[in-house]
């Protein structure tokens, strides 16, 4: 069920610098609820249940963080947050004090309901607090009344609302300079929406609508300001009796909601309770009528009772003849199962002793097994060790083939007139002798060819010419001067490009 709870609060203004700096717009500082008389409708909040309330370890993250967040009004579908609608927070966890009320601090935000918030307590409106959460509602053990059940009872939040249901619940607003015209209210409320956002102005026109606030200015101040300039002295005070006897009907008005809420609490109760002693009168009556029928059905079985105890003492005697027969057969029964016992203590000492032969076996083939064992260990070690002198073998010949390879390549080497590494840098991994006469013989080829030109090949692939003396003039191979040599001409061709 639905539950909640007020107390008293008083606003204070804050300076700019600290609103700048807190992001709040002012407090409300006071009662928030009283755990020793129960609310208008007569339900009490006990001291063990805001106990209970500010122990729950969820409520206490919510206080570390500062997410004790509250709605101006409370929503009539729901329990959980609005974030859109918040107004205020509770800024720290309240203190209990002797006369039985809990006071707390509440900070007014800089929201779009915050603001609505502030200009109403400017404005002079009373606004109260009330609790909001769930929890069970049972029988006082006193007879008293209802109370809300501590152990089932979750709080969510405190809410500003206009009519709280403790009458004490009512914040005062301090501020330094109060205002009684509804006219400066509706001014202030539609400066406000101006200001606001569009998404801000929608948030604060349904709050206000559902305060049943009016924010409307209007029209026709709007179009005739110079008429409203020349009303009298004795206009405008008529005007402000009327706004006070206004505001003292509102109030008796208020007190009599109040009162009425109560009677029709009251009433509703006594209405379900009599209709319950109704409902147990009749299902007594029944149950009355439900005795006397069953008295007779009683007296009835009671005498088919007696018949039917008669059948059963006969059967009992037939019953007692049948036993002695079996008590004769139960006898006979024991005897065979003496001798039945016999043979099977007999089958189990022999299946003992074949047991223990089995267990002998199975101790010799766990030797075996072991013996057997040692031995493969043994072999191992002895394949390992040979293993490893072979793998030593292979590398010292491994060893021995580097080097033979490596003195024949200088051999070579010498022998055509070019560097060892030369050699080397055109051999592929894992040659053999025959890959190195294959090269020497390839590079041998090469520098006779290279020799028989008439210039020399540089390392830089550009060609230096030498004129050679010799005693011999140069024969052309061909009787025609004109003839090209091929071999000139793929060489141009290389050292051309």
């Amino acid at each position: 069920m639905k539950t909640v709870n007020s107390g008293t609060c008083e606003y204070k203004k804050l300076t700019v610098e600290e609103q700048k700096r807190r992001g709040i717009l002012g407090r409300l500082v006071g009662t928030i609820a009283d755990f020793k008389n129960p609310t208008r409708n007569g339900r009490l909040y006990s001291e063990q249940l805001w106990d209970n309330v500010f122990k729950d370890p969820i409520m206490q993250e919510k206080l570390k963080n500062r997410a004790v967040f509250g709605e101006l009004g409370h929503p009539a579908d729901r329990t959980e947050i609005d974030m859109e609608k918040i107004a205020i927070c509770l800024a720290e966890e309240p203190k209990k004090y002797p006369d039985g009320t809990l006071k707390g601090v509440f900070d007014i935000l800089d929201t779009p309901n915050g603001r609505i918030l502030k200009t109403l307590c400017d404005y002079g409106c009373q606004v109260g607090v009330s609790s909001r959460g769930e929890g069970d509602v049972v029988e006082d053990w006193s007879g008293s009344g209802e109370r809300v059940d501590p152990e089932t009872y979750s709080c969510e939040c405190w809410d500003a609302v206009l009519i709280p249901a403790v009458e004490s619940a009512r914040p005062s607003y301090v501020t330094e300079s109060l205002s009684p015209s509804a006219l400066k209210l509706k001014k202030a409320l539609t400066e406000a929406l101006n200001k606001a956002t569009p998404e801000n102005k929608k948030i604060m026109t349904e709050t206000l609508d559902r305060l049943n606030i009016d924010y409307k200015s209007d029209n026709k101040n709007k179009e005739a300001p110079n008429a409203a300039e020349d009303i009298g002295a004795d206009v405008i005070k008529q005007l402000q009796e009327s706004i006070k006897r206004n505001k003292q009907l509102q109030d008796q008005v208020k007190s009599l909601q109040e009162k009425l809420s109560v009677c029709n609490a009251k009433e509703t109760k006594s209405r379900d309770e009599l209709q319950t002693c109704k409902t147990r009168v009749s299902e007594l009556e029944t149950s009355n009528q439900d005795v006397v029928a069953e008295n007779g059905r009683l007296t009835e079985q009671l005498s088919q009772s007696e018949k039917t105890i008669k059948r059963q003492e006969m059967k009992l005697a037939l019953l007692e003849k049948q036993n002695t027969a079996q008590v004769d057969q139960h006898q006979s029964l024991n005897e065979s199962l003496q001798s039945k016992t016999g043979r099977v203590r007999q089958l189990n000492e022999q299946l003992r002793s074949e047991r223990v032969e089995s267990r002998k076996e199975i101790s010799r083939l766990q030797e075996s097994l072991e013996d057997a064992r040692q031995d493969s260990k043994i072999i191992k070690e002895d394949c390992n060790a040979k293993l490893k002198k072979a793998s030593d073998l292979v590398e010292h010949y491994k060893r021995i083939a580097l080097t033979a390879s490596n003195k024949y390549i200088e051999a070579k080497a010498k022998m055509i007139g070019i560097a060892p590494s030369a050699i080397k840098s055109k051999l592929h991994e894992g040659y053999s002798f025959n890959d190195i006469d294959r090269i020497c013989e390839e590079m041998q080829n090469y520098q006779l060819r290279v020799n028989s030109l008439p210039f020399d090949v540089g390392s830089n692939q550009s060609v230096k010419v030498k004129i050679k003396e010799s005693v011999e003039p140069i024969k052309p191979k061909s009787r025609f001067d004109d003839d090209i040599d091929e071999n000139l001409v793929n060489l141009a061709n290389k050292y051309g490009k």
